[in-house]
């Protein structure tokens, strides 16, 4: 197991209006799920004992449905 952990960089403050969202994609149709928000305090996220596999990692905002930004990576 793996921890996987960064900071994300806005324009402006970031805030609880931005999340960070871990996917495992086991399968198309078989898809696990970690999402965490932002504070005011900071803009680091971490996301403890993650299996091996592989991942998206997405950054957006609460009020849309589509994350801004998106990377994919294997553990």
């Amino acid at each position: 197991m793996v921890n996987i952990h960064g900071d994300v960089s806005c324009k402006e403050k970031c805030g609880p209006f931005v999340s960070v969202t871990l996917v495992r994609q086991a399968d198309k149709h078989n898809e696990e799920r970690k999402t965490i928000s932002l504070t005011t305090k900071s803009s680091e996220f971490l996301f403890s004992d993650v299996i091996l596999g592989k991942y998206r990692l997405e950054v957006g905002l609460f009020c849309f449905c589509i994350p801004i930004l998106s990377i994919v990576f294997e553990v």
